[in-house]
């Protein structure tokens, strides 16, 4: 009876994670009826996992003899692989790769065993979508390296260390983001203020200033670790920015204090209106905003605020992971 039940117990999780799994996984039957759908397959076919069991998963191909052909060879016993064309529930058709296999189980009600067939979806596209995040992301854990090697070989004093922070948020060679604006506890008044920033201040500023970068062999860690004068005095327009902001540190609520407080990066795109978010567009003159918390081990140091107000960029969510 134990045995019994811990092979129950077993299917149970089994199934479970073939039906939370992000790839794209179908059973059918020998009718081509789905039986189990994956996460992933809701969402290559723009539907809930849910709404794909029971269905004739023929209504999902623009071919659907192609899929017959499937059923045909696995009932030889077969794997078959081949591109099908798919219909997404929004009317967008996309080619996949799909990977058909046989296998029997046992009937639950007759005894006996019944032909099911499994259908491994992937999407090209989004493949190597995927596969370019991966080398992305790859980059940043070496960008991070260059960051630790420059803050612990160096004998930099706080504010050297600060707007070495700020030039690995926008250089072209760190995050990339067009501005950072750094804001400090001031224990003094109780307060957030603003206290430095870098970036340009247009776009003919920023195309100088890119086209100069592009023209010089310096590495990020030369660039974090040479001060030739103070960002205070380079990037005047941003600082003057900067300036302009401070937050008592008793609105709990206020989303720069929050994101202090909670430890978190927050990303505010032009469409969300928490608390603050208003104010703080107002000082940026941009929309699309994100948020990081500098931490010590003495606890919340100040926030800085990131912003691609002169490309226009999307904020990526790769950027907003290495931000904090």
């Amino acid at each position: 009876m134990a045995s019994w039940e811990q092979s129950g117990r077993r299917d149970s999780i089994v199934a479970e994670a073939f039906a939370h799994s992000d790839q794209a996984w179908v059973v059918v039957d020998e009718d081509v009826r789905v039986v189990l759908a994956s996460d992933g397959a809701g969402v290559l076919f723009g539907v809930a996992r849910e709404r794909l069991v029971g269905q004739d998963f023929r209504q999902y191909f623009l071919r659907p003899e192609a899929l017959a052909e499937c059923r045909r060879r696995w009932s030889e016993g077969l794997i078959e692989v081949r591109s099908l064309e798919i219909r997404h529930s929004q009317g967008e058709v996309r080619t996949v790769e799909a990977r058909c296999q046989p296998f029997m189980s046992a009937d639950p009600e007759g005894g006996g065993e019944e032909l099911y067939g499994l259908m491994m979806l992937r999407d090209p596209a989004q493949h190597e979508a995927d596969e370019a995040q991966r080398v992305l992301r790859m980059a940043k854990l070496s960008l991070l390296n260059q960051v630790s090697e420059a803050l612990y070989a160096s004998h930099l004093n706080l504010e050297q260390v600060l707007q070495a922070v700020l030039i690995c948020i926008t250089s072209g060679q760190g995050l990339g983001f067009n501005r950072a604006f750094l804001l400090l506890v001031d224990e003094g008044s109780l307060t957030l203020r603003g206290e430095l920033a870098i970036g340009p201040s247009n776009a003919e500023e920023a195309a100088r200033i890119w086209m100069d970068l592009a023209d010089s062999e310096v590495d990020l860690f030369q660039m974090m670790t040479s001060y030739d004068a103070s960002i205070k005095d380079t990037d005047r327009e941003v600082n003057n920015i900067v300036q302009g902001f401070q937050v008592s540190l008793d609105e709990s609520e206020n989303l720069l204090i929050k994101s202090m407080i909670e430890r978190r990066v927050v990303h505010i795109r032009p469409d969300m209106a928490p608390e603050g978010a208003g104010w703080v567009r107002d000082c940026l003159g941009y929309g699309e905003f994100a948020l990081a918390p500098l931490i010590t081990r003495r606890g919340p140091l100040g926030v800085i605020v990131a912003d691609n107000a002169i490309s226009r960029a999307p904020i990526r969510n790769l950027d907003l992971e290495f931000l904090f």
